[in-house]
């Protein structure tokens, strides 16, 4: 046995021996390898470690050796240029993900910023589409307007009103006459309106002239400032009064002006109704800029034309005055009552209102 051993050993070592050599100088290769590129971190190390220099530096005269110097220095550059791309790729998806995903303040902060800017853009769209609707609304008015308001010979004009009216009327009335021969007919009359048709009855009045003369296709009234009173009840006459401004004046009044407009429509006549300026007296006015608008609705809701004459006749910003700006010049328009019109300013309204018509 023991023969058997001793003559299997020196095979083994023959057969060990050159693997061995191979591993060793590769090792060595590699170590070598090493040493040349790091030779200035060893040198380095050697130095602060042992306080002694090293015998490399004798070595950096050879072109070879300091080759690897310089390879290894390359080396760690393009290693520090990764790391600080990697790191600046990194901070730039940290960022990213902190603004889209993370849920940070920053991120709160961002998504309510970003909403606010949805918010105000669809604000913005919104208030530009209802000015291009307020705009279409507002040609598509002017064309009905010019459209309503449109005569021609022989047909002619019926003005009804009060002492205003009485002012206004007669301008008119001559313009259209020597500048279209357009005829009319003016019913106008002091202290009149429609809250007294026992001293008054507008409504039948103008009823009476529209069945009187088939040619009349225009109706201008002009009623108002000597309504603001108590008025009778015509559910029970003589016994009870409606208060000025009660709901059920209102409804008694609104029907009296809807019967004017339905009897003008009735007979294929427009109406144009010219509402009552500002007031000097104040408690007027304020009886006044409660009645108009009353007024002016039923009139708009039977499709006939309101011209309101209190921003035309007062300066801006005023409710009343007793003269404006015409063409660079002052220009008094209201008589020393405060109600009525001057000269001046009963032919300024009879110009605006010959303006709106189309005559042909």
């Amino acid at each position: 046995m023991r023969t058997s051993e001793a003559a299997i050993q020196p095979a083994i070592q023959q057969a060990i021996r050159p693997g061995a050599i191979a591993t060793g100088l590769i090792l060595a290769a590699v170590a070598l390898g090493m040493l040349w590129l790091m030779q200035g971190s060893i040198n380095t190390y050697i130095q602060q470690q042992y306080h002694r220099p090293t015998p490399l530096p004798a070595l950096r005269a050879s072109r070879g050796w300091e080759a690897g110097a310089s390879l290894w220095r390359g080396l760690e550059r393009v290693h520090d240029g990764v790391r600080k791309g990697a790191g600046a790729i990194s901070a730039a998806l940290r960022d990213q993900l902190n603004d889209s995903v993370v849920l940070t303040p920053r991120y709160w902060d961002k998504q309510r910023q970003e909403r606010a800017r949805i918010a105000r853009e669809k604000a913005e769209q919104e208030r530009q589409y209802r000015l291009a609707l307020a705009r279409d609304a507002a040609l598509a008015e002017q064309v009905r307007i010019r459209n309503y308001l449109t005569i021609a010979a022989p047909a002619k004009v019926l003005f009804a009103g009060d002492s205003l009216m009485q002012g206004v009327a007669p301008q008119l009335q001559r313009s259209l006459h020597e500048t279209y021969g357009i005829d009319s007919i003016n019913l106008s009359k002091q202290s009149t309106g429609l809250a007294y048709p026992s001293a008054f009855d507008w409504p039948a009045t103008i009823e009476t002239a529209l069945d009187g003369d088939p040619e009349i296709r225009l109706v201008v009234v002009m009623l108002g400032p000597n309504d603001p009173w108590d008025m009778a009840d015509p559910a029970h006459p003589g016994r009870t009064y409606l208060k000025f401004e009660s709901p059920a004046w209102e409804a008694v009044y609104r029907a009296r002006v809807a019967r004017i407009l339905d009897a003008a429509k009735a007979h294929d006549a427009s109406v144009l109704w010219i509402g009552a300026p500002g007031m000097k007296r104040e408690q007027l006015d304020t009886q006044m800029a409660w009645l108009m608008p009353v007024i002016r609705d039923e009139v708009t809701r039977h499709g006939a034309v309101f011209v309101d004459t209190r921003p035309l006749l007062s300066m801006p910003g005023q409710p009343y005055s007793d003269a404006i700006m015409v063409d660079g010049q002052l220009v008094k328009m209201r008589s020393g009552d405060g109600i009525h019109f001057s000269p001046s300013g009963q032919a300024y309204i009879a110009k605006h209102v010959q303006a709106m018509l189309t005559v042909k």
